[in-house]
């Protein structure tokens, strides 16, 4: 924990780093934000595909059902390259 006068100092050290480089303030602000809407698109189309497959499996359709499975994994094949190229973006900020 820190105490008031090290808050105070490192609230002081914030506010002039803002000032005096705002760019290299901004690099690491957009690290705290993660994206949530691409997530929940993903997970959302992988339900959606997931329900038509098993009802497809359900009704006898294996085309249907083999279709659903490729969309899904399509669907999570494509998250995954998302998210690698994101870490990878980020992992390159100095």
């Amino acid at each position: 924990m820190l105490s008031d006068a090290e808050q105070r100092r490192l609230v002081e050290i914030e506010t002039l780093l803002r000032r005096d480089d705002p760019a290299f303030v901004r690099r690491f602000d957009g690290r705290r934000r993660t994206p949530w809407r691409p997530r929940i698109l993903a997970l959302l189309a992988i339900l959606i595909v997931e329900t038509v497959t098993v009802v497809a499996l359900a009704a006898g359709g294996v085309v249907a059902a083999v279709i659903g499975l490729s969309v899904m994994s399509g669907i999570g094949a494509v998250f995954a390259v998302r998210a690698a190229a994101m870490s990878e973006r980020h992992a390159s900020v100095p």
